[in-house]
């Protein structure tokens, strides 16, 4: 004989199970919830609150069955909504998921974390304006919840907002999440990029006090000691990392940076952590400029060097002007002036403004006679820096190839160079020999050569035709000069090429 139903008696056990559930005691919930429907007692909430604790348990198939009766029952049961979406996103279901969670928001449910869970589903699609209006949904039902700060933090961390997104990591902190060790790499790592490397230590330390084991915290930290130019201590903690087997090659091409230029320079080591670099990520395109840097720096092989530096220019996506520099250094040194000027122009497209590339564009101009460049850069990096040694010399130089109708000017910048500038002299030599004040040019020369400095960037072997002259002209004027023996002394293969 089939057993009589009695929802009130249904009623009674689905209170019973109620109790159980908000005590999170799961198993006499659902034992309680199972024989009120038993006993035809029907209820959206207790069909959905059966569906959660099934999912709780691990088998999706049975909440899905119960959220569907409780939707069934009251498709306007904003939790059940909720649970559904819960169960479509578990499913990798998303565009469901979102579906359903929307739903639950019209209809106000308000449940933890439906306006997290918004957010994230957003940021799968990519769209991450939605994704950022819940994530301050969020903080907005749920002010205490030290994730919903954490959460929008990282979203705002995913799209490179890392002034933004340090407010709310910092905030998380302030309200008691201090034992994750990722946040506080997030934190560190969003000092280093609006340049405070101080609190970037700071919290790599916290990192590495949490998690003194692993790699991360000295990964970090040895990148915020790169970032701020100490390279011995970058040197110390990527070792460290290293030791505790540090997976990212951006670290290894780093690591190999710090044996190429700083500390005691180690060709096998710089060596050896360019093709670790290598052998974890194929596209660690900065090895290839390590490699062109050893090949440089410790061999002198321009050749090589240049190989290298194009290898890494064309495969990176954002080139550094380091590698402009170094690739255009190692192109002058071979003279290889053409191919020199076309990726210094390139450099420049990217790097308008940096010194040392017009620095180079001034070697350059210079080197192949092109005064209207020579002056175009030198005019340039004098109005960055007045001061600027190089763009000095290049303006007297423009203005003494000029000559004579501009050795005044010439005489101008000439001595606004500071006294050790050797160019100085040598200019002011030939400028006064033609200004006919042999006094002043004889003294200027005298100091030019007892520097003995013969081969300087601006003053080199183009200039030994002017020195030539010089000489000859000096012969002319002040026949037995004691400058003349000087000069043939110091100077035979110019004298007497």
């Amino acid at each position: 004989m089939q057993k009589k139903k009695s929802p009130n008696k249904g009623f009674a056990l689905f209170n019973e199970g109620l109790y159980f559930f908000n005590n999170e005691i799961d198993d006499k919930a659902l034992e309680k919830f199972l024989q009120a429907e038993k006993l035809g007692y029907v209820s959206a909430e207790m069909t959905a609150d059966i569906a959660c604790i099934y999912h709780t348990l691990g088998k999706d198939d049975k909440a899905r069955e119960y959220i569907d009766k409780s939707l069934k029952i009251d498709d306007e049961f904003g939790y059940a909504h909720f649970f559904s979406g819960l169960l479509y996103n578990c499913a990798n279901d998303t565009n469901r998921a979102l579906k359903e969670y929307l739903c639950a928001e019209k209809l106000g449910n308000r449940q933890y974390p439906l306006f997290k869970s918004i957010a994230k589903l957003y940021n799968v699609q990519s769209n991450y304006f939605k994704a950022l209006e819940y994530a301050s949904k969020q903080i907005k039902y749920f002010p205490k919840d030290t994730y919903a700060y954490y959460w929008k933090g990282d979203l705002l961390f995913e799209h490179d907002e890392y002034n933004n997104a340090l407010q709310y990591f910092l905030k998380a902190e302030k309200l008691g999440l201090t034992t994750d060790s990722e946040m506080y790499f997030k934190i560190s790592y969003c000092y280093s990029k609006i340049g405070n490397q101080k609190s970037a230590i700071e919290y790599a330390n916290k990192v590495i006090f949490l998690a003194k084991d692993e790699f991360k915290g000295y990964y970090r930290k040895g990148f915020a000691y790169f970032e701020n130019g100490d390279f011995e201590l970058a040197q110390e903690n990527f070792i460290l990392a290293d030791k505790y087997n540090c997976p990212y090659s951006d670290m290894y091409s780093r690591l190999a940076y710090t044996f190429i230029y700083f500390s005691n320079p180690d060709k096998e080591k710089a060596l050896y952590y360019a093709n670790k670099a290598f052998t974890i990520n194929k596209k660690e395109y900065e090895s290839y400029y390590m490699l062109g840097a050893i090949a440089s720096r410790f061999d002198e092989d321009d050749k090589t060097a240049v190989k290298y530096f194009r290898k890494y220019l064309k495969k990176e996506s954002y080139p550094t002007c380091e590698a402009y520099s170094n690739l255009c250094c190692s192109l002058i040194a071979t003279h290889r002036y053409k191919e020199a000027d076309k990726y210094l122009d390139e450099a420049l497209k990217l790097y308008p403004d940096d010194t040392y590339l017009l620095f180079l564009k001034i070697v350059h101009a210079n080197q192949t006679r092109d005064t209207k460049k020579l002056y175009k850069y030198s005019r340039k990096l004098y109005k960055i820096d007045n001061s600027n040694q190089v763009a000095i010399c290049g303006l007297a130089l423009y203005y003494y190839n000029k000559k004579p109708k501009d050795i005044k000017n010439c005489i101008k910048y000439c001595k606004k160079l500071t006294e050790d500038a050797v160019d100085k002299f040598v200019l002011l030599a030939f400028c006064y020999i033609i200004m006919k004040d042999f006094d002043k040019s004889i003294t200027c020369m005298e100091k030019f050569i007892l520097s003995e400095v013969k081969n300087n960037l601006l003053v080199n072997k183009n200039n030994c035709k002017e020195l030539r002259k010089y000489c000859s002209h000096l012969k002319k004027v002040r026949p037995g000069c004691s400058l003349i023996k000087l000069f043939e002394e110091t100077y035979p293969e110019i004298i007497s090429p």
